[in-house]
């Protein structure tokens, strides 16, 4: 018998929250605030995640790339997109295989995350770094 198995997704509340505790916890600039700029856009990305076909992966990118560019916040949008998908992942019984932001791949993670913004990744290549943690440099053109 073939059965269906629930994907944990993140909810409004959790994205909210994370938001307000990285800003904390990863604080970039001075003027970083917490404030949902698009409640919407938050709530979309919860249906997007769900609605998405493939695999754990799949969905974590679509997360992920998807999170960032909505740009629901004041501050953090990437670092909350980071930290949502890797809690994603590890919710549902996935790897996450690309670090921390603030350990030594830091930095590279920061790039890639402005790459990811700024379409200059496929889909398959945020997906394979989200398991492997192999992804090519971001370059601006």
């Amino acid at each position: 018998m073939l059965f269906r198995v629930a994907i944990i997704s993140p909810g409004f509340d959790a994205f909210v929250a994370l938001n307000r505790e990285i800003l904390e916890k990863y604080p970039v600039k001075r003027g970083d605030r917490h404030d949902v700029m698009s409640p919407l856009k938050v709530v979309g990305l919860a249906q997007k995640v769900e609605t998405t076909p493939g695999d754990l992966y799949d969905k974590a990118t679509v997360l992920l790339s998807s999170s960032i560019g909505a740009h629901a916040f004041a501050s953090g949008n990437k670092r909350t997109a980071f930290f949502m998908t890797r809690a994603f992942l590890e919710l549902n019984a996935g790897a996450f295989a690309v670090g921390d932001l603030s350990e030594d791949d830091g930095e590279r993670n920061r790039k890639t995350l402005t790459g990811i913004r700024e379409g200059f990744y496929t889909h398959e290549e945020i997906k394979r770094w989200l398991q492997d943690g192999t992804i090519k440099d971001f370059e601006r053109g």
